[in-house]
């Protein structure tokens, strides 16, 4: 299946990739948490363990499988420089090129048409032998694997690295294969199962509904009503299959019928969500159709929920993710600080903000450690002493006070961002070194402000061996505060920053350029706006992991001062908690993933001269050099006394070049 994505140019991502990558990881998250729970509730219960029940799984791992491998395409792939040669071929046909996730699709397909006739010898034959039943079920599997892989192994022999495009894609010996190959898709991935399931389907549902010669006594009534909630379900799960998948299959036939630039753009990618939204919404019409599966799913949640609070193995499993976490933030943030504070070049006032970012973030994990690691290795103290150590280390008040230092950080970035590109080459709004001796202050002070009523009313209770809030009449005012956290913390950020990025994401990939600064260079402006766009990515989606790591959190701490008679329990508590740690672990990464300069710092943080090579310090054609003033991540490349003239491209002296400089800004 072709869908021309570049891997290996992070630098140049665009804007659909951003938009592409967040329905991908939302709809991948979805699938696997979903399709997980699935298998889960069929294992965990014997009655459930029936052959429509085994074929269910069997399109849950066909599901999973999709969503892995759409989200090594989609969303990882365009983020890394894909290796090129043999390994690169390699990786293609079994793994970032699609191909497997393209044969779990076969799979999940003749799954649906085995579910049908399962659901044909349920109905007219029910007390005789039939496909879901012993060796019958294990063939059946086994038969609808070995047409997926029989089917996609066209794909893995045609599928290799271009190294040209810098991405996968196939490549056919003779230009009538692909059309052949197309067009196959077309038989054996729509018009076999659909028109098998349609007669399957339509038999079934007149003798179920209209067949008046049933249901004469209550026991077939009770039957039949089985009969007709299992058919409606899957018969719902395949006209979802139809929706989604026939729009896929006939723009992959025309975009090798007719080759067409348009045909490998905003349709085909639509057509793909459309693929992945279909593995993403079958354990979603499980839940809504099946009444055995809610009740088994809610018994699955409430014995995860007792695993927690009384297996030993389960908070040991707690504790070891907890210790990754944080030992992955404390390594991250510290090396994104030394990378601005060892590099001159780093050290501008929106990598300062990012630095204050990365202290908030290490200020996160440094205190959660002792409330959910090290809490579980000594006996803590009571009284009076206890309580302090609630408020200043175990309690998570510190953890809380980095945490809103983040998001006053993140709005202050925002704000940044807008003015860089609202005005470009004027000083309005212009981020100085003076602002942020404002701006990193307030934000801790406010912080600070915000979290005082935690350090007055946290205590530590002896019975419940843990740090708990204790509010003094009258009741509102724990309302209150847990109402101004999901405002001050959480909703008003997240609209500042919604509307601020909106406006920047249009003005930056939608406006047309209006031609009037005259004084500029067109080359020089691309090349602004380059810089521009790929800052601005990076702190869009560290804005947008910040929502939806924090929500959740903040949502829970208010709900359960508003409706405390709701249990929301210790696994949706850890969960929250688990989500705000990894909002604050994965920050740096999505610097080094987003950024190419501080890939490169980072190398020359992490190698020595002699294990880098020629990697670190040395011009590089490829890199853009573009010089914008007013930007974080962008200086002139220093080649010894050597640099690129920001506006020709031409070699000039440093101090020419200094003198340059000037004239630029005072442009």
């Amino acid at each position: 299946m072709k869908f021309l994505m570049r891997t290996g140019d992070p630098e140049n991502v665009s804007s659909e990739y951003i938009g592409f990558a967040v329905a991908f990881s939302f709809m991948i998250i979805t699938d696997l948490l979903g399709n997980t729970l699935v298998i889960l509730v069929i294992l965990k219960n014997k009655s459930m363990k029936t052959a429509m029940n085994y074929l269910l799984i069997n399109l849950a791992i066909a599901d999973i499988l999709v969503a892995i491998f759409m989200g090594i395409k989609f969303v990882i792939g365009p983020t890394f420089t894909h290796p090129a040669g043999q390994i690169g071929e390699y990786l293609c046909r079994f793994i970032s090129g699609g191909t497997t996730a393209w044969t779990a699709a076969v799979a999940s397909i003749y799954s649906l048409v085995a579910i049908a006739v399962e659901v044909f010898y349920a109905t007219f034959q029910p007390f005789k032998r039939r496909v879901g039943k012993g060796r019958s079920l294990r063939a059946t599997v086994v038969v609808i694997w070995i047409i997926a892989v029989l089917w996609g192994l066209p794909l893995y022999l045609s599928v290799t690295y271009n190294d040209e495009m810098k991405t996968c894609a196939e490549q056919w010996p003779h230009s009538i294969l692909p059309k052949i190959y197309s067009f196959g898709w077309i038989i054996v991935g729509g018009v076999i199962p659909i028109v098998v399931m349609s007669v399957i389907y339509f038999k079934v549902a007149r003798h179920l509904w209209f067949n008046s010669t049933v249901g004469k006594n209550l026991s077939q009534m009770a039957f039949i009503r089985s009969r007709k909630r299992i058919t409606t379900m899957v018969l719902l799960v395949s006209a979802i299959y139809v929706v989604c998948w026939v729009p896929t299959l006939i723009i992959y036939f025309l975009a090798n019928v007719i080759p067409s630039e348009s045909m490998y753009s905003v349709p085909h990618k639509t057509t793909i969500v459309l693929a992945t939204i279909n593995s993403s919404i079958n354990p979603v019409v499980y839940s809504l159709r099946s009444q055995q599966f809610r009740q088994n799913l809610y018994k699955l949640v409430r014995m995860i929920m007792s695993l927690y609070t009384d297996s030993d193995s389960a908070q040991i499993g707690i504790t070891t993710m907890f210790s990754i976490l944080v030992s992955t933030n404390l390594i991250g943030n510290t090396i994104v600080g030394l990378v601005i504070i060892l590099n001159r070049d780093m050290r501008t006032p929106m990598n300062f903000l990012l630095l204050n970012l990365a202290v908030a973030d290490a200020m996160v994990a440094l205190f959660i450690a002792p409330r959910f690691i090290l809490i579980h290795t000594f006996e803590h103290p009571d009284g009076q002493a206890g309580t302090w150590v609630c408020k200043l280390l175990t309690g998570g008040n510190l953890t809380w006070t980095g945490g809103a230092a983040s998001v006053f950080t993140l709005v202050a970035i925002a704000f940044e961002r807008y003015y860089a590109v609202m005005y470009p080459y004027g000083n309005k709004g212009k981020l100085t070194y003076d602002k942020l001796k404002i701006i990193i202050p307030a934000s801790w002070i406010g912080a600070g402000i915000l979290n005082i009523p935690l350090f007055l009313t946290i205590y530590f209770d002896k019975k419940k061996n843990f740090c708990m809030e204790y509010w003094p009449p009258p009741d509102w005012l724990p309302k209150a505060y847990s109402s101004t956290w999901f405002f001050v913390a959480g909703l008003i950020p997240i609209l500042l920053m919604i509307m601020l990025y909106s406006r920047v994401v249009y003005v930056l990939w939608f406006e047309k350029e209006d031609g009037t600064v005259e004084n500029i260079t067109q080359n020089t402006r691309q090349g602004v706006l380059r810089v521009r766009k790929r800052v601005t990515r990076m702190v869009l989606v560290v804005s947008v992991i910040y929502g939806v790591c924090w929500l959740p959190n903040l949502t829970t701490y208010a709900l359960n001062y508003f409706s405390p008679s709701q249990n929301y329990g210790d696994v949706t508590y850890i969960t929250s908690i688990v989500l705000v740690t990894c909002n604050s672990t994965v920050n740096p990464f999505i610097y080094v993933f987003v950024n190419q300069k501080f890939q490169r710092k980072v190398r020359s943080l992490l190698c020595c001269e002699k294990t880098c090579g020629n990697r670190i310090g040395v011009f590089i054609e490829s890199t853009n050099n573009t010089y914008d003033p007013t930007d974080a991540v962008t200086q002139p490349t220093v080649v010894s006394n050597i640099r690129v003239k920001p506006r020709t491209g031409s070699l000039v002296s440093t101090a020419d070049g200094m003198q340059e400089d000037r004239k630029n800004l005072k442009q």
